[in-house]
């Protein structure tokens, strides 16, 4: 999940840059990722976390330019404001929603409160739901502008921001245009 973000920004921040990451990890990969990670000096694995259960597993198929069939397994329990107060003060923050419930809002919402730093959210799986077979579909959460309120920056797809703007996948990217100035009055400077 997040191992390639973590390396991408290892390998390009400087020496005095440390990269303070917080997620769940299931015990049948910790050692794993934990061993890979450690090759790079301004990795902080403090904030990873052993779970006595499996890690998140993910079957992923492109069939199209932009569809994708996903299957996944019970994603990991939401990270609570008690796991992310372990950040130190931080310059930038950036929560990535791989598997969608990853951190909670109430979470998020008093981190923004607590911080100065700028909060980046990568939407991501809060865009989709999962069916009882770990099926994954896109879907429109109901909270998602309450979590546009609490970030700087604001990371969606195409697929996401038409599931979050309601906008079929054929309809005009004007749509998608005037979605995203509607999310900039809402909080984020950033939408991307």
């Amino acid at each position: 999940g997040i191992f390639f973000t973590v390396s991408c920004l290892a390998n390009l921040a400087d020496s005095a840059t440390t990269i303070y990451q917080i997620a769940y990890v299931g015990g049948d990969f910790y050692d794993e990722l934990r061993h890979e990670l450690s090759t790079y000096e301004n990795v902080s694995l403090d904030g990873l976390i052993k779970m006595d259960r499996q890690n998140t597993q993910v079957q992923l198929r492109y069939t199209g330019p932009q569809e994708r069939f996903e299957i996944t397994t019970e994603p990991m329990p939401p990270l609570d404001l008690t796991a992310l107060q372990a950040l130190p003060d931080c310059d930038a923050i950036l929560i990535n929603l791989i598997t969608g419930p990853d951190v909670d809002l109430a979470a998020v919402r008093e981190l923004h409160r607590q911080t100065s730093a700028l909060i980046y959210l990568d939407f991501h799986y809060r865009a989709t739901g999962i069916d009882e077979h770990g099926k994954r579909y896109y879907h429109r959460p109901g909270d998602w502008r309450e979590w546009v309120r609490e970030v700087d920056v604001l990371q969606l797809n195409e697929m996401e921001a038409r599931t979050l703007a309601g906008l079929r996948v054929d309809s005009s990217t004007d749509g998608l245009v005037g979605f995203g100035q509607r999310i900039l009055n809402d909080h984020p400077s950033v939408c991307h």
